[in-house]
């Protein structure tokens, strides 16, 4: 039988993890939505949000390297750099120069990620991480621009990062990774900081998604290829596509549905497979906290 974490281990988790991802990412963006209404302005400083909630997290934590250039999941905090970089110059391209712009930068970001976070290994073995986490970036990125804008609006980051993130965080703690556990932890608190407030400001956060999109994936495959547990590879890889099932939100009943009703589809939708793959990450593993 599971036993429930114990409360210093709770505590820790939440000054040194959740409190600077959500504070550091909520001040910076409620700074810069004081100082600018500026559409290009809101998103760098959405950008720099992100990165700055992760990076508070980071230096209380001391999760990941600040710079690597080993292939893998180490170098998560620089390709977050360069994806929050790359979703930024792709809202810009698209809102001035047209959709297919956009379009083609939002690849070469994620090109570019997943050739960096692709875990090492033989020739056909990388090629196929890779395969899967361009993917994923790509696919997982135009069901938040697309689908979850229309369904939940200004509210999306912070309604979709929670069962997101909390479905990262438990399959991965199943799997035995305490530090994976806890950077799902910090993602999923920066980006309802951030979130958060571009709610309350009703800001458009499409430049915004390029970084759980590149995250996540990345992350669930660094702790399918390098935790030992009894935990399937399906609930690794269900995490990492879960937003693709915001794309079942363009059948033609759905089409039809708005307002609440969608913004629930939506919901309902992204919930099915992150249940699912804690639930077979349940069946097989436990863990145990001691006394």
């Amino acid at each position: 039988m599971d036993s429930l974490p114990p409360w210093p281990v709770v505590q820790s988790m939440l000054l040194s993890v959740v409190l600077p991802g959500f504070a550091v990412g909520a001040g910076v963006l409620a700074v810069v939505c004081a100082a600018t209404r500026s559409e290009a302005g809101l998103w760098i400083g959405g950008a720099l949000a992100l990165v700055g909630g992760l990076a508070a997290g980071n230096f209380t934590r001391g999760l990941l390297p600040w710079w690597s250039l080993e292939l893998g999941w180490p170098s998560l905090f620089p390709a977050t750099l360069l994806a929050a970089a790359g979703g930024v110059i792709a809202a810009l391209a698209a809102s001035r120069q047209g959709g297919c712009w956009g379009l083609a930068l939002r690849f070469i970001t994620v090109a570019g990620c997943a050739f960096w976070l692709a875990p090492t290994g033989s020739r056909l073995v990388r090629l196929g991480f890779f395969a899967l986490l361009l993917a994923a970036g790509a696919l997982n990125w135009e069901a938040f621009r697309r689908d979850a804008s229309r369904s939940l609006a200004h509210a999306a980051l912070p309604a979709l990062a929670i069962p997101w993130g909390a479905s990262a965080a438990t399959v991965l703690i199943y799997a035995h990774s305490a530090r994976f556990c806890d950077l799902a932890v910090l993602q999923m608190a920066t980006l309802v900081g951030v979130g958060f407030v571009a709610a309350m400001w009703r800001l458009d956060v499409t430049a915004l998604f390029a970084v759980p999109t590149v995250f996540f994936p990345a992350l669930m495959l660094g702790g399918l290829t390098n935790t030992f547990s009894e935990v399937p590879a399906a609930s690794f890889v269900l995490v990492a596509l879960a937003p693709c099932a915001l794309w079942s939100l363009r059948l033609p009943p759905m089409r039809r549905w708005s307002g609440r009703t969608l913004a629930a589809a939506a919901l309902v939708a992204m919930l099915i497979p992150c249940a699912v793959a804690v639930a077979l990450a349940l069946r097989v593993e436990t863990l145990d906290f001691g006394e």
